[in-house]
């Protein structure tokens, strides 16, 4: 599994991406030491006959990935040695509580067994790592959380990535730093912003979405101002976002598509973040046609989510991840690499995702 590193404008500590894992030397350096030291007082035991100490059957909770040891996180672990026992050799292990994981739990397993970490299933089990999912888990974690645990998700996050919220961030950063932001398309909040209405269809067509909808649900192509109104009446006033809609997408077999890229992010004050190598390319199941008063409502043509995907007739299911011309989902390597063989310019093209990816993350 390849990663690559994106360094989010500044970083406090120097960020490295290895495999599976995400490492900090600056905050490593002083437990690699003492691990070294441990493992030298170890094996001076083991060659001298000295008698092993005991286990305690309470291990010590697992060292967060912000302390885990750099041999450990950057190479696959060592098998366990005769002299060392079993207890031992679990308690150097990372741990993660999945108690709160909910249905990301059986990936969240499989992760846990390729790095060989520890499931903790109990809601009241301590570990170096909480899984959670809800604000309301993610708060009654914070008031227990010790120095050296970690949250898998930052407090907060889910409301200022929300539709609505996150416009006003980027509308803040375009008046901030003009032409900074230009890859996000004209975007208005509505109803706050209705009297801006006609300004995105100076351009023609326009894509509204509702703030709290997910999955492509509540989202229409509308060719005018009148449309929004109407819509808006129906909805009684929704909170929604409405943006240009751009007509020539770039087109993989004639059909649109979209990139899913994942960013860890692992503080906002530093911002520290890392860009996934690889990632989802979704692809809608009808060919593209530009938009107009006939075929707005075909979503299989103009909406690339998943959930309304899988009900077109024209849905592939393809499970070669190394097939990037074939199937509605394919992996974000395999399509660079054959946009890369059709003569696209596949390094420009990251180089354009890491800058939305960076630009996003200081948006935050």
């Amino acid at each position: 599994k390849e990663w690559g590193t994106a360094c989010l404008y500044s970083c406090t500590a120097v960020a490295r991406l290895r495999k599976d894992h995400w490492t900090h030397k600056e905050s490593l350096k002083g437990v690699a030491e003492e691990q070294q030291q441990q493992q030298q007082q170890q094996q001076q035991r083991c060659h001298s006959g000295m008698p092993q100490p005991e286990v305690s059957s309470q291990s010590p909770p697992a060292p967060s990935p912000a302390t885990a040891s750099p041999q450990d996180l950057d190479q696959d672990p060592p098998p366990p040695q005769q002299h060392r026992s079993a207890p031992a050799a679990a308690a150097r292990r990372m741990t993660v509580n999945t108690s709160q994981a909910k249905s990301c739990k059986t990936v969240l397993r499989l992760a846990l067994r390729d790095l060989r970490w520890v499931e903790k299933e109990l809601v009241t089990a301590r570990a170096a790592v909480y899984w959670c999912v809800t604000a309301e888990e993610v708060e009654g974690r914070l008031l227990d959380r010790k120095p050296n645990q970690r949250i898998s998700r930052i407090p907060g996050m889910s409301g200022i990535c929300s539709k609505v919220r996150f416009a006003e961030l980027v509308q803040r950063m375009q008046r901030a730093h003009p032409g900074a932001y230009d890859f996000v398309p004209k975007t208005i909040r509505i109803p706050e912003e209705a009297d801006k209405l006609e300004s995105v269809f100076s351009k023609g067509y326009a894509i509204m979405k509702p703030d709290d909808g997910a999955q492509g649900d509540g989202i229409y192509i509308l060719s005018s101002a009148d449309d929004v109104r109407r819509r808006m009446q129906c909805a009684h006033a929704r909170p929604s976002v409405l943006q240009e809609y751009l007509p020539r997408p770039m087109l993989l077999g004639g059909h649109k598509f979209d990139l899913r890229c994942y960013v860890l992010v692992l503080s906002l004050d530093p911002l520290r973040a890392l860009l996934h190598r690889d990632g989802l390319a979704r692809v809608c199941g009808d060919p593209y046609e530009r938009p107009a008063r006939g075929n707005l409502h075909r979503t299989q043509s103009h909406l690339t989510n998943y959930s309304l995907g899988k009900r077109c007739g024209a849905y592939v299911h393809s499970d070669d991840a190394d097939d990037g011309a074939r199937g509605s989902k394919r992996s974000l390597a395999a399509t660079f690499r054959h946009l890369a063989a059709r003569g696209a310019d596949a390094g420009a093209m990251w180089g354009q995702v890491r800058a939305v990816c960076e630009g996003t993350c200081v948006a935050l």
